[in-house]
Order: structure tokens, then C-alpha cells, then sequence
């Protein structure tokens, strides 16, 4: 758990403020469930500290497969 608490970057930080501006704005426009599944989808990649922005959807650097001829 005290690795959730450390590493909090500035992209890990606007991902806490557009997940609770999303929430926000579903709670706001009648219950929107798109932007409750947007806004939770960002909450969770703050709360786990995942995503494109520490490298896990990076494309490998090089390929182990065998040509075709």
C-alpha cells in the first residue's frame, strides 16, 4: 500500500483531477453513466499507477519471430 502513496508525478495528479471533474459532471448532467465509466476508469489508473505514461504500453524495441519465405 505504500507504494500507491509515492511516485505521484504530475500526469498521475491530472489524472486524480479529471477523474473527480468527470465524476462531477455525471453526478451534475442527470446521472451520464458514460462519464461515470470515463471518470472511474481514470480513478483507477491514479489509484494503481498505471498506464501509457510509465512505460507499460510501450511497443518492445525488438521482435523475436521467424520470417516467413
Amino acid at each position: 500500500m505504500k507504494d500507491r502513496l509515492k511516485n505521484w508525478l504530475p500526469l498521475r495528479i491530472t489524472y486524480l483531477v479529471a477523474s473527480l471533474a468527470l465524476i462531477g459532471a455525471a453526478f451534475m448532467s442527470a446521472h451520464n453513466v458514460f462519464l461515470y465509466i470515463l471518470g472511474i476508469g481514470f480513478l483507477i489508473q491514479t489509484i494503481l499507477n498505471v498506464g501509457c505514461s510509465n512505460g507499460e504500453c510501450a511497443r518492445p524495441t525488438h521482435f523475436n519471430y521467424k520470417r516467413r519465405h
